[in-house]
């Protein structure tokens, strides 16, 4: 028979079947549709859904919908799967079948980071999920809309990659002898505020109080996370000199959008210049000056230099 279906903002012609069980046993009622339509659908981008596939299941007294089709982003194309659950809202899965890039969605432009390259981008409720590639490890993002001001925040969900990966010359210093854990990289189009107050919910959220309950998150790109110091390396012998002997420290701070980008070379004063990492430390204890001298707020300081020495 036929149907009609609304995507978007008009009604389309499906032809359709439905497929049924034996009635003697429990079965799974399942309806199936096709249409040689086209229609728009309004997500991250505008997408033309073509050869779309409908498929809706019934189980429990209740129906899953998904439509497959073929689209394209920014002349790219693309498999979609949009679906609407009994439970939860509408979303959308895009899978790439070229080369996609953060830049083919309307997050804005972020330099280095807008480079990073996309397999599948799954469009959820106030979120979208991103799965890509950042030097050649799988590594998942989330993008949230900024509602003060517009535009959206991006986070990089690096975990334990190495920063060493992302800041030029960071291999030949101390920086060598550690490791990181719970690392977020989280880009912001707006003015300083608290976490509190960006309106930012579920996973952002959850990985920057990993490392701080309530930091500043500044305009471009902040980092967060956790840095794990090797106990025979230059950075254990340095803190132990000051009675430091805490290897695993949480840190935050300013970082460079363009560490993302694929050739340093052009863009690396730039990344040294952003980098600012402020990491907490225990109180200090110096043997004859702690008697003499309390320590408070203690912090270790990473800072690019740039080679006329700033």
């Amino acid at each position: 028979g036929g149907l009609d279906m609304k995507i978007g903002s008009r009604k389309h012609r499906f032809s359709f079947g439905i497929l049924a069980g034996d009635p003697g046993k429990q079965w799974t009622a399942t309806i199936t549709a096709e249409s040689k339509d086209k229609a728009t659908l309004a997500l991250a981008a505008s997408l033309t859904l073509t050869d779309m596939k409908f498929t809706a299941t019934r189980k429990g007294g209740k129906w899953d919908a998904a439509i497959d089709a073929k689209s394209k982003l920014k002349n790219k194309e693309v498999d979609v799967v949009f679906s609407l659950h009994a439970n939860e809202g509408p979303s959308a899965v895009i899978t790439a079948k070229t080369k996609l890039i953060l830049a083919d969605l309307s997050v804005g432009n972020i330099p280095g980071l807008s480079e990073v390259e996309l397999d599948t981008i799954d469009i959820l409720p106030g979120r979208m999920w991103l799965q890509g590639k950042l030097k050649g490890v799988n590594t998942f993002f989330e993008v949230q809309k900024a509602y003060k001001v517009g535009g959206h925040f991006v986070a990089a969900y690096l975990d334990k990659m190495p920063l060493t990966d992302l800041i030029p010359g960071a291999g030949s210093t101390p920086l060598k002898d550690v490791g990181f854990s719970e690392v977020v990289a989280l880009y912001s189009p707006e003015q300083s505020s608290a976490l509190s107050g960006t309106g930012l919910v579920g996973n952002i959220r959850a990985w920057v109080q990993k490392s701080n309950s309530n930091p500043t998150i500044k305009p471009g790109m902040n980092i967060f996370g956790h840095m794990e110091i090797h106990p025979g390396g230059k950075m254990a012998t340095l803190l132990k000199k000051v009675g430091v002997t805490d290897f695993k420290l949480p840190l935050g701070g300013g970082f460079s959008a363009k560490a993302f980008s694929k050739n340093h070379g052009a863009v690396k004063n730039a990344i040294l210049d952003a980098l600012d990492l402020n990491i907490k430390l225990p109180t200090p204890r110096i043997p004859e000056v702690s008697n003499l001298l309390t320590f408070k707020n203690a912090r270790l300081k990473v800072k690019g230099k740039t080679p006329n020495g700033k």
